[in-house]
């Protein structure tokens, strides 16, 4: 009796442990990306005298935030001399800020993104006589655009966008005499904007 008691618990123990199942959190979460951040650059701004990192915040499965900070006028600055007659462009910078959309899953796939951009720097008008004239100029850039976020290499992203949006271009020359900034031109142009960044998540 007691070798029947024993076959039998050890039968039963058999047949319970095998229908015990082995829950992998990851294969949960297949599918999903564990980290919330990304640090990207745009190589290709730096040909329209931008050159920003930009930082992303996931805070669900499909909204995040976008902040930037730039360089404008860095190549510019590089590949310039203090002898050019005509406009030289002095260093500045630029920030923007805006929320994202993710329409499957954060930083994997389709999303819509606005942003609002600024922009800022100083330039220096020298004419033939040695005259040298200041000037400063600050954009204000809102943008609307749609993109496609590929995730690779597991750690690695591509991020492609397509937007529209207005540069609002506000201009100073600067009076000597006065010591002062005046001669305020407002001027207003539609922008289609071509975003192409890489990055990794963290």
């Amino acid at each position: 009796m007691k070798r029947l008691l024993l076959l039998f618990l050890v039968f039963s123990s058999i047949d319970v442990s095998s229908q015990i199942k082995v829950v992998d959190l990851e294969d949960e979460k297949e599918g999903q990306s564990p980290y919330f951040n990304t640090l990207k650059v745009k190589p290709f701004d730096a040909i329209i005298s931008d050159f920003p990192i930009v930082y992303e915040r996931a805070f669900s499965k499909r909204f995040a935030l976008v902040g930037s900070l730039g360089l404008t006028n860095l190549l510019s600055v590089l590949m310039s001399t203090t002898d050019y007659v005509g406009r030289n462009d002095k260093l500045g910078y630029s920030l923007a800020f805006g929320p994202k959309i993710y329409f499957k899953e954060k930083f994997d796939g389709l999303y819509l993104e606005t942003l609002l951009k600024y922009r800022h720097h100083r330039s220096i008008y020298l004419n033939d006589e040695g005259e040298i004239f200041k000037g400063k100029t600050s954009h204000l850039l809102p943008r609307i655009s749609m993109g496609y976020s590929f995730i690779i290499f597991k750690r690695g992203i591509l991020d492609l966008s397509l937007g529209y949006g207005t540069s609002i271009a506000d201009e100073h020359s600067y009076n000597s005499y006065k010591k002062e900034y005046e001669n305020k031109n407002i001027s207003k142009t539609h922008v289609i904007h071509i975003g192409i960044k890489g990055g990794f998540l963290f």
